[in-house]
């Protein structure tokens, strides 16, 4: 998946890709999902799942965080 640097002005919906935690994709720094099984995220955080709280994700180059 290529990523851009680019910012479009105009306001529309961004659809991401929904995982449990245990199915997460190896990722490229910069990536986002949301996970639908977290267990008290917590902002910046690695995740843990078997929980039922659904959570926006991040991929920071090394490893899946809550965000």
């Amino acid at each position: 998946m290529a990523l851009s640097n680019t910012i479009s002005p105009t306001f529309e919906t961004v659809a991401t890709s929904g995982y449990t935690v245990a199915t997460l994709p190896t990722g490229v720094a910069g990536m986002r999902a949301y996970v639908t099984d977290a267990t008290t995220p917590a902002y910046l955080a690695a995740l843990t799942g078997g929980g039922a709280v659904a959570c926006p994700v991040f991929f920071n180059g090394t490893a899946w965080l809550s965000a």
